[in-house]
């Protein structure tokens, strides 16, 4: 997967910013009077230790990799209830995976999706937003979120898919399209 736009965290920042999470995260546990056991905190830590979207799937490999005890289920679980608590979001969805995101209040940022490969890309745009807001305007509609994703082919998937039909289309390719090379 590609990363996302730059957030590289100075190591102490990082620190400071796991331990406030791991406390939001048993705080929300304790609400719903559930433990914080520490496979849960395992998967947590896991997910915070990326600075990149992930699947589920990317959490119990890294852990099983690192050869921690957590099942499954625990992780889809404990995803689950990162996302009730508001720490993570769900990203993109696309090729049967649900990417998902930590949640980073001053970060806004829309998605593009390559349906081949999985890769996901970050993208601002202010030209988006403001087009977005005006749409709003226009409708006497007050927006409180969004979210925007992409789905297509990156570039390398592209380029392979274009080499291997190598001028046999029988119909326009997305490229052609986007690019205004079909109608």
């Amino acid at each position: 997967m590609t990363p996302p736009l730059s957030r590289t965290v100075p190591p102490r920042e990082a620190a400071a910013r796991l331990l406030r999470e791991e406390e939001l995260f048993t705080k929300h546990l304790r609400v719903k009077g559930l433990k914080s056991t520490p496979e849960r905190l395992e998967v947590l830590r896991e997910i915070f230790g990326r600075e990149s979207h992930f699947a589920i799937e990317d959490v119990a490999q890294a852990l099983r990799r690192r050869g921690r005890p957590v099942s499954r289920a625990t992780v889809y679980r404990t995803l689950s209830l990162l996302a009730e608590s508001g720490l993570i979001r769900e990203a993109v969805r696309g090729n049967g995976y649900i990417h998902y995101e930590h949640v980073r209040e001053s970060e806004h940022h829309d998605h593009l999706l390559c349906v081949h490969c999985g890769a996901v890309v970050e993208f601002v745009s202010p030209q988006v937003e403001r087009i977005q807001d005006e749409i709003c305007r226009r409708h006497g509609f007050t927006p409180l979120s969004h979210t925007h994703q992409i789905n297509g082919l990156c570039g390398r998937c592209e380029g392979k898919r274009v080499r291997r039909v190598k001028g046999r289309r029988s119909h326009p390719g997305i490229a052609d399209v986007l690019r205004g090379g079909a109608s």
